[in-house]
């Protein structure tokens, strides 16, 4: 089955996606090892691990999708990608449409912004409506595979002149457009409450899509409160990152140590893991199977 069908399936079904956020190829093998059904793949995450740079759109449409198809290449499981804001106007966006369907993604969040920078941000500015309704007809109008997914963003909640009446609005009227699902962004945490998502849940006819990792809650609550997909943007990266800031400074502080020096091997998985999240004996195999004797 295609893996476009396969998460068609599981939009359609009774099921909760939940689908943490992968920024290269490794990390989204792990999480398909870890057994969930299907992977996010984060823009800022890609950003910052392909060119330690913010999620301010400096990565351009062919170095996500570079960084889609490897990603997609090293699961089995669908992959949702981010497209930004598609790249342009409604005639970038048809040709946005057919790199990621190419790359094998199973669908894309596309956002109504009109310049790109990270959801969480406040004061940003909204494209008009007709521009993102517009996108969004010649997004689904370039598409070969029906069952690809086109889930809209809308930025409206934390935007000039907007606010959660507005995005409510818009994420109708995007689904009208003809996207699958909505993923309504939320403001910063402090911003955020239970009646706003609740208010979003109750008022927008579609799937709706949430970030987790932030703001502490469940997948559960999400559950209750309607959302159908709950993913986790970057929450993989910063706990790397975390990792990589505390192993820095421990190692140079403490790397003449003996005893520390000892428990070094500890921190980090074995390396019979390692090779094995890498799969090593399952690639020599092949090596072997087919190389001189």
């Amino acid at each position: 089955m295609k893996k476009t069908t396969i998460f068609r399936k599981l939009l359609e079904s009774d099921e909760t996606i939940v689908m943490p956020g992968s920024y290269d190829p490794l990390s989204a093998s792990i999480i398909e090892k870890a057994g969930f059904k299907a992977v996010y793949m984060s823009g800022a995450g890609a950003a910052a691990a392909v060119l330690n740079a913010p999620d301010l759109g400096f990565m351009t449409m062919t170095e996500v999708i570079t960084q889609a198809r490897n990603i997609v290449n090293a699961v089995d499981v669908p992959v949702i990608a981010d497209s930004d804001t598609g790249y342009g106007d409604a005639l970038n966006v048809t040709r946005t449409a057919k790199e990621f369907e190419r790359a094998g993604v199973a669908g894309v969040h596309m956002e109504d912004l009109e310049k790109h920078q990270c959801g969480l941000h406040t004061n940003k500015t909204l494209l008009s409506t007709e521009e993102m309704l517009g996108r969004i007809k010649a997004f689904k109008d370039s598409l070969q595979d029906n069952d690809f997914v086109l889930i809209a963003r809308t930025d409206a909640i934390c935007a000039i002149g907007g606010g959660v009446e507005e995005a409510i609005k818009r994420a109708n009227l995007y689904v009208e457009a003809g996207a699958d699902a909505v993923w309504v962004q939320e403001p910063p945490v402090p911003m955020q409450t239970n009646e706003m998502f609740e208010k979003v849940a109750k008022s927008v006819k579609a799937p709706l899509m949430a970030a987790a990792g932030y703001n502490k809650h469940s997948i559960s609550q999400f559950e209750e409160w309607g959302y159908k997909i709950v993913f986790y943007p970057t929450l993989y990266l910063q706990s790397t990152m975390k990792y990589l800031v505390d192993l820095s400074r421990d190692i140079r502080e403490k790397g003449r140590d003996k005893e520390f020096c000892k428990t070094l091997p500890e921190r980090g998985v074995s390396f019979e893991e390692f090779m094995s999240l890498t799969e090593f004996d399952e690639h020599q195999a092949i090596r072997d199977k087919y190389s001189p004797k």
